[in-house]
């Protein structure tokens, strides 16, 4: 029996269910993009391609993994105490599992969200001109706004950090759309899986 009754946040778990299955469903499109060019070998000697791929299967991993992650009230204190925590984990144990991620769940959402986000506005900067016509499209609008903000180094402690989970894979599914892989359709309410 465990020594403390892990409870459900009621208000959380909503959007918790909604991040998890958007992540799936941008999980799937990158994977599918991947099949169709292993088979076809189009991404082969199309090294700009190759990057946008690795770098969007690096932001939609840390985004879905972030998603477990972001129902913290992030303080200083206690980001400070998660990344001893994570010190002393990679020292002894040279090892860190989903279980370290929780007990460091501060600093570790902070870590997997500006990941994400700047693995996103390395793309953006790198390919500005590959799709001129998304230049007012609100995500990407939003990402920018990210990138402006008064932050030194990665994203504030005092932020809406579902609203920052939100804007980045929203700019993320953008991002992919360039590469042109089919959307996975969203399954009809009460439909069975």
């Amino acid at each position: 029996m465990p020594d403390k009754e892990k409870k459900l946040n009621i208000e959380h778990a909503p959007w918790l269910l909604e991040a998890r299955a958007k992540s799936q469903r941008l999980l799937l499109r990158l994977y599918i993009l991947g099949q169709e060019n292993a088979n076809a070998n189009l991404l082969q000697g199309d090294s700009k391609r190759q990057s946008l791929f690795a770098m969007f299967v690096g932001a939609a991993f840390s985004l879905w993994r972030a998603a477990f992650l972001c129902d913290t009230k992030q303080n200083w204190e206690v980001n400070f105490q998660g990344a001893n925590y994570l010190l002393v984990k990679l020292i002894e144990d040279n090892s860190v599992n989903f279980s370290a991620d929780q007990q460091s769940q501060e600093w570790m959402g902070g870590y997997y969200l500006n990941n994400a986000m700047f693995r996103l506005l390395w793309v953006r900067a790198k390919l500005q001109n590959l799709a001129p016509e998304t230049k007012d499209d609100p995500a990407l609008i939003a990402l920018d706004a990210l990138e402006n903000s008064d932050w030194s180094g990665g994203i504030e402690l005092n932020k809406n950090s579902k609203k920052i989970w939100n804007d980045l894979i929203n700019a993320l599914e953008v991002m992919v759309d360039w590469l042109k892989v089919p959307k996975v359709k969203q399954p009809r309410r009460g439909s069975r899986p």
